[in-house]
């Protein structure tokens, strides 16, 4: 008996006499084959118990799925700062749930987007969002699940990278690419790759980083938008990096044909401000390594705005 009840003390979530309920219900429940009526029967209570506790916590499920959704909407819309009410509540009512296979992906959605708020909110540097994205891969790390511990890598990498830690940018890199071929997906592709060219540019790999774009196919002819769990627009940051990239091995019409995209980019990204940042940011960068002075005073007076 002591050896079950310190068992049962190492149930997920802080409410232990729940998750106790929950395991019991469900084990029950799978007994008699989904059958109320029996598993009320074999528990020793009223048929009537299973069935509110059973639409409890589908409630409950459907309330964290609105949330949840709630906040990508708000993410979607650059709107990171009002993202972070209903992704932290969505968590809140997570944790009142057990659960034993369906809700951690609920979760580690949650805290990937938290990742992703706090970061834009608090800079690539951000403690908070780091620990969100640590958060969210123990989740997918305890559920064997290589394709969302992949697509949280991005956020680790980034703050890597933006802490001048080059050597684990790039083993993270790499591991990220190594992701990517496993699992599939072509946002896990577009991100591991653009990724290593950002980290082998900053190494000083100009021709590297300009190839793994290539290889990547990552300066094909712009979308609207690419597959990305991330927040930002990934299509401005590939371009920014080949123009800098090709700009330091003397491509010079390479480098201004990528500011020019970058410049209609913004134009076109009105409708999301963060996205209009990333490009104009890019833009401006680029406009300052080529000496295109006019452009680079239209471009400042635009980022000010």
């Amino acid at each position: 008996a002591v050896e079950l009840a310190e068992a049962l003390l190492g149930l997920e979530g802080p409410d232990k006499l729940a998750a106790v309920e929950t395991l019991l219900i469900e084990h029950a429940l799978n007994r008699c084959n989904g059958n109320k009526s029996a598993a009320a029967q074999l528990l020793g209570v009223n048929r009537k118990v299973i069935e509110r506790r059973v639409r409890l916590r589908q409630d409950l499920r459907l309330t964290v799925e609105r949330y949840l959704a709630e906040g990508r909407k708000l993410i979607d819309g650059a709107d990171f700062r009002g993202a972070l009410g209903p992704l932290q509540k969505g968590l809140e009512v997570a944790e009142r749930v057990y659960e034993g296979k369906d809700l951690w992906r609920l979760q580690f959605e949650l805290h990937r987007l938290l990742g992703v708020s706090f970061r834009s909110i608090e800079g690539w540097l951000s403690i908070t969002s780091l620990a969100s994205y640590r958060d969210a891969q123990a989740l997918a790390a305890r559920q064997g699940q290589a394709q969302e511990m992949a697509s949280v890598s991005f956020g680790l990498w980034t703050t890597l990278l933006m802490g001048l830690e080059l050597a684990e940018a790039r083993a993270t890199a790499q591991q990220m690419l190594q992701q990517a071929q496993i699992a599939g997906g072509e946002a896990l592709r577009i991100e591991a790759h653009l990724a290593m060219a950002n980290t082998l540019f900053w190494l000083g790999d100009f021709e590297e980083s300009l190839a793994c774009l290539t290889r990547g196919r990552l300066l094909e002819d712009d979308q609207a938008s690419w597959p990305s769990n991330q927040g930002l627009d990934l299509v401005g940051l590939a371009r920014t990096f080949e123009g800098l990239a090709a700009f330091e091995l003397g491509l010079f019409s390479q480098a201004r044909q990528a500011l020019a995209r970058l410049q209609s980019r913004a134009e076109q990204a009105v409708d999301n401000p963060f996205n209009r940042a990333v490009a104009l940011q890019g833009a401006a960068w680029l406009a300052a390594v080529l000496g295109e002075r006019d452009a680079l005073g239209r471009l400042a007076r635009e980022l000010e705005l």
